[in-house]
């Protein structure tokens, strides 16, 4: 190494060098690099040894490495990049993030050095967090209106949960009532109206971007396993009815057809230039 150049120690986790009063100390053992609060806040870590008078802060490096290889494939909420090993306590809930991200993206956390707990929840699931009220004070109606069919029935709105696609392959969102027959125009008017009120509430109390957010975080995340082929069945049949409730299926198969005829003449073309070259050469 040169004289007077400096190695910058980064932090495995969250591949950031400065140590600031949210990520705690930067150390090192081994290969591994880390800030304390990175390795406090990892979901699926735990320190075993005396943190005082370890490098690491009390943590194993073949842990540490295990929860790198596990981050890898868990993409951050707020900045989208992979590597979010600092997972959303509440069980249902699909939220990493990389700890500066999430204080960033005003996560909640809860400390109990002595019983070794160290727990951070997501903005959505805070349970210190208060209900959104109105500028009058009031909570907004947030109830499912009511449909026009006699069939129809009402409901509270899931609140901030992601959209969902059901099983025939419709995208809606939690609360919104789905047409029950398309060829019915009366269903599908109520529908499209109810699903705009649905919308407009949300955008009234600041979760649509929420939502979204979230629903990208979790495609990103659905996507990178595929593209690895460590899905599960259940993830592979929601990416692909994601692609055919986006109508970009067709153009994607058709696409793929192009390819392989582009593919084809160009090996073609090959074929034709070896024979030629073989002929010259009289082999």
């Amino acid at each position: 190494m040169a004289s007077g150049s400096h190695y910058k120690i980064i932090c495995a986790l969250c591949k950031k060098s400065d140590e600031t009063k949210i990520t705690g100390p930067l150390s090192s053992k081994g290969s591994i690099s880390a800030h304390r609060n990175c390795l406090l806040f990892a979901s699926g870590i735990y320190c075993k040894k005396s943190p005082i008078f370890d490098d690491l802060f009390g943590f194993e490096v073949e842990d540490v490495k295990k929860e790198l290889k596990r981050g890898r494939r868990l993409s951050c909420h707020l900045c989208k990049k992979i590597g979010a090993t600092a997972g959303c306590d509440v069980r249902r809930c699909k939220r990493s993030y990389h700890y500066p991200c999430a204080i960033e993206g005003h996560a909640r956390t809860t400390e109990d050095p002595s019983k070794g707990r160290y727990v951070l929840f997501c903005k959505l699931h805070d349970p210190e967090s208060k209900k959104p009220r109105s500028a009058g004070g009031k909570r907004p109606d947030l109830k499912r209106p009511e449909r026009r069919d006699s069939n129809s029935s009402t409901g509270s709105s899931q609140g901030r949960e992601s959209p969902v696609v059901l099983d025939s392959g419709v995208s809606t969102s939690p609360g919104c009532p789905v047409a029950a027959d398309a060829s019915d125009v009366s269903n599908t008017m109520n529908f499209q109206s109810s699903a705009a009120l649905f919308w407009s509430r949300c955008n009234e109390v600041g979760w649509t971007k929420e939502i979204f957010s979230d629903l990208v975080s979790q495609l990103n995340s659905v996507g990178e396993r595929v593209q690895s082929k460590e899905a599960s069945q259940q993830e592979y049949d929601v990416a692909l009815k994601v692609l055919g409730v986006s109508g970009q299926l067709p153009c994607i198969v058709s696409q793929l057809e192009q390819d392989l005829e582009k593919e084809e003449q160009d090996l073609q073309r090959k074929k034709a230039t070896l024979r030629h070259a073989k002929a010259v050469l009289g082999v």
